[in-house]
């Protein structure tokens, strides 16, 4: 093994002394540390393995639809149906859309269960014991939807009143 030459030694020590690099290693650590310690780590893991399993579920059963589907299309196209291999193509198409994007939806449904639980059963009854509170109120028209948001506070007011416009009615 060649050794490197002072001038590549000298970049190499102070690439590795730098702060940013020793800043960034340290920041690594502490989160490995931390993620480990917490279980986050776990958790992580185990989302990602599970979904990583709900795509390669997903992307055997289009490896199945797409070499079914090839099948009719090569019969159709020999019989001389462009239109019908079209067809059959193009829903093919919409089915393996549908079932490449299920793994995504079902860890966004999941993510969002997740942090549904994360709230304690006293955090849920205060708000919907705010949500009782409040009730529902009757809104017929822009002049009482802004009088709400005034009862709800100044961010809602800043955030949400309507306001006229002559020329589409009440915007935002």
């Amino acid at each position: 093994m060649r050794r490197p030459t002072p001038k590549a030694a000298c970049v190499n020590s102070s690439a590795i002394a730098s702060p940013a690099f020793i800043v960034g290693a340290a920041l690594a650590v502490l989160v490995g540390v931390v993620w480990n310690l917490t279980g986050a780590w776990k958790i992580c893991s185990d989302a990602v393995s599970g979904l990583a399993g709900d795509f390669r579920t997903a992307f055997a059963a289009i490896k199945d639809v797409v070499g079914k589907t090839w099948e009719v299309i090569k019969i159709a196209l020999a019989s001389g149906d462009l239109a019908g291999a079209a067809k059959v193509g193009l829903a093919a198409l919409k089915v393996v859309w549908l079932q490449g994007v299920f793994p995504l939806k079902k860890a966004w449904l999941e993510l969002n269960r997740s942090m549904e639980m994360d709230s304690s059963e006293e955090e849920l009854e205060l708000y919907r014991n705010c949500c009782a509170e409040f009730g529902v109120r009757e809104c017929p028209d822009e002049e009482a939807f802004n009088q709400i948001l005034k009862v709800l506070g100044e961010e809602a007011v800043e955030n949400a009143t309507l306001y006229p416009d002559e020329d589409e009615g009440m915007t935002m």
